[in-house]
């Protein structure tokens, strides 16, 4: 991780990317640790891209976190909205997806942003991730681009 972090370093900050990492960090060695706190800071001002790495992440898990915070934190039951749970996620402050991409031929979330993908569009193709090269995001976005986006009504 590493490496790769550390190569792609002066594109990311020339192109504005600002990345979160969502997940447990918790259970995770404490060189990722560091890494993920330094990614943190260095990105913090940066607003032009957003990207999303899932480290050590399940959608329930995320879910149960939630509502445990929310337990914790004493919110009255009548007040609970999706707002609320919105504010209590990982992905707290972001947009939902509104597309997602799945590679390597499997047709599932696998446990992948449950609550934000509520009403994104899913794209699922064969090619492995290693693969998925500009053409391939290519194909996804024109396919995106050509559906009717009706968020669940």
């Amino acid at each position: 991780m590493r490496q790769g972090y550390r190569s792609k370093l002066k594109q990311m900050m020339k192109n504005g990317v600002r990345v979160t990492v969502v997940g447990e960090l918790e259970g995770l060695p404490t060189t990722i640790r560091r890494i993920v706190e330094e990614i943190k800071k260095t990105y913090i001002e940066n607003e032009a891209i957003k990207l999303n790495i899932a480290l050590n992440y399940g959608g329930r898990k995320e879910l149960v976190t939630a509502i445990k915070d929310i337990i914790r934190e004493g919110i009255d039951l009548d007040k609970v909205n999706e707002e609320t749970i919105d504010k209590h996620l990982y992905t707290n402050g972001q947009p939902a997806p509104e597309l997602v991409i799945r590679t390597g031929g499997k047709i599932r979330l696998s446990n992948f942003l449950l609550w934000q993908t509520a009403y994104s569009e899913l794209y699922f193709t064969k090619t492995l991730w290693p693969d998925f090269d500009a053409k391939e995001l290519q194909k996804a976005v024109r396919w995106y681009q050509s559906q009717q986006r009706n968020f669940g009504k």
